[in-house]
């Protein structure tokens, strides 16, 4: 049974909670390069979620390019550091696949703070199922500790085989039962905190699709109730995207 999920779950503090948009400012947890900097052009936060872990926050740059910043404390070390809470663009690593879009600080990705390159063709289903690939390859500690609800594969895979084995006992354990219980508890809350952060996620990018809906190539999707239940499903990646994958 996943106990460091029960944890998470029976935590208050651990809720990813919205924080009230004020004036315009940097994205935080993000420092852009200099030469940025000097032109005036950081990533301004559309969007900040955060617990007693860390932060997930969301930041525009001229344009319509934008990126999703992951940071908090590393899931060995349990603290904070420079490393885990803040992304540095100057010098960062790209992680393997998702068109190079995901990258962390050099030093060492494993307990690094984390983003993800934001393009006008990705819903928010989208960015949370890129999320969930990278944790689910074990790509980041931070990214583990932050959203660790973010795959019920390991939920879904014990399920299976405790059922398999009371289907093969004749009487009933209940060790077993209460094993299962738990991880569909566990389940049902991540399937519940995952749908939370989609909705985040999207209010956010349609909050800025709206305001740039005139302009050529930002269009606003539309989402049906089955899409925003099945937050699971990956969508491919288009021409444009693949394109648009270069250095920030």
């Amino acid at each position: 049974m996943d106990f460091i999920y029960k944890r998470y779950r029976q935590e208050t503090q651990s809720a990813l909670k919205a924080q009230p948009a004020g004036e315009k400012k940097p994205l935080s947890h993000y420092e852009a390069t200099e030469q940025k900097r000097k032109e005036n052009n950081q990533p301004e936060e559309e969007m900040l979620l955060q617990n007693s872990y860390g932060a997930v926050n969301l930041g525009r740059f001229r344009g319509e390019q934008a990126v999703l910043v992951v940071s908090g404390i590393s899931e060995h070390e349990q603290k904070k550091t420079r490393e885990t809470d803040l992304l540095c663009e100057t010098g960062a690593k790209k992680l393997r696949g998702l068109q190079g879009r995901a990258f962390t600080n050099h030093h060492d990705p494993l307990v690094s703070a984390m983003g993800l390159k934001v393009f006008p063709v990705h819903t928010a289903e989208k960015l949370v199922k890129d999320l969930q690939t990278l944790e689910e390859r074990g790509e980041s500690h931070v990214l583990k500790e932050m959203l660790p609800f973010l795959s019920v594969k390991e939920e879904r895979e014990r399920i299976l085989s405790l059922l398999e084995t009371r289907r093969a006992q004749r009487e009933r354990d209940p060790e077993l039962e209460k094993e299962l219980d738990e991880l569909r508890i566990n389940r049902q809350h991540k399937e519940q905190e995952r749908r939370r952060l989609v909705k985040s996620l999207r209010e956010s990018l349609e909050r800025e699709g709206k305001q740039k809906e005139k302009k050529k190539g930002w269009e606003i999707p539309a989402f049906s109730e089955k899409e925003e239940e099945n937050v699971n499903t990956e969508g491919e990646e288009s021409e444009d995207t693949q394109k648009n994958t270069e250095d920030f």
